[in-house]
């Protein structure tokens, strides 16, 4: 009990900050989206209903290996969810309790909340390293989560309104000489950010992989082993590719068909193929 009041008054700062991102997403988008069994506002059209409906074809299927595939959407044919943008993370898990869920179930509720939440903690880690005074801490905290782009994103792109994922990048750089020289917490913690990255997002691998090559380049410079510094990134990689196999995302089968032959370009005029028109 100490420890937990302890653990409690240390990152005050931290848990009001995600309060004030839960605070913000239901100011912005109400409560009646985190009811799960609510999809109306899912069925609108665009990029939500596609998420929605992804979601919804992928639960109908059957299991199959690898997990992330469905042949709900283009039967005889697989698909994976990763590429309907329905979370996968998401949708594995609660596939799995499939059967005990209301017909009518969303989580992109819960999913956006989250995000918000996540958005305002990792912010105010990240800012804790460099103001002393709470206050400044979380209005600094306001500006992450008060991002356009990530508000934005958030019901246009849901999957890519995981700006954390950035932010947890970003946390190893800015607390190496506290918790990070050591390369086994480096390689565990981007080895976790693989997976995440490409179970919401495959968008998120280049960028979270940018950020990593900045942490990469902090520890050789600090440490002077390269080789040592380079495992984060191997972990990083190799989880990230592990899990898009296990969601089925080499899985695809697709022909190019009349691509680049049922075409007409500038230079076809002139192509030996049309010469004899021109005879």
């Amino acid at each position: 009990m100490v420890k937990f009041k302890e653990w409690l008054i240390k990152n005050m700062t931290v848990l009001i900050a995600g309060t004030i991102g839960a605070f913000v997403f239901i100011t912005i988008y109400g409560t009646k989206i985190l009811n799960p069994c609510y999809t109306d506002w899912l069925m609108s059209g665009g990029d939500l209903s596609q998420h929605y409906l992804g979601w919804k074809m992928y639960r109908n299927g059957d299991w199959t290996f690898p997990i992330g595939l469905t042949d709900q959407l283009a039967y005889p044919h697989y698909t994976s969810v990763i590429f309907t943008d329905s979370i996968p993370v998401f949708a594995v898990f609660f596939k799995l309790i499939s059967p005990i869920l209301p017909n009518d179930f969303q989580y992109f509720g819960f999913w956006g909340i989250f995000c918000f939440i996540l958005q305002g903690m990792l912010s105010a880690k990240i800012l804790q390293k460099f103001l002393r005074k709470k206050s400044f801490i979380l209005l600094g905290t306001a500006f992450f989560i008060l991002s356009p782009i990530h508000i934005w994103r958030m019901f246009a792109h849901t999957a890519l309104a995981a700006h954390w994922l950035i932010l947890l990048a970003i946390y190893p750089i800015v607390y190496y000489e506290e918790k990070f020289y050591k390369s086994k917490n480096a390689v565990l913690i981007y080895g976790l950010l693989g997976i995440l990255c490409s179970s919401i997002h495959l968008y998120f691998m280049p960028i979270v992989g940018m950020v990593l090559c900045g942490f990469l380049l902090v520890s050789m410079v600090k440490s002077k082993k390269i080789f040592e510094s380079l495992l984060p990134l191997f972990s990083f990689l190799s989880m990230g590719i592990i899990t898009v196999y296990l969601l089925g995302g080499f899985a695809s089968h697709a022909s190019a068909g009349g691509l680049g032959h049922y075409s007409f370009n500038l230079r076809s005029c002139i192509h030996k193929r049309l010469s004899k028109v021109w005879k």
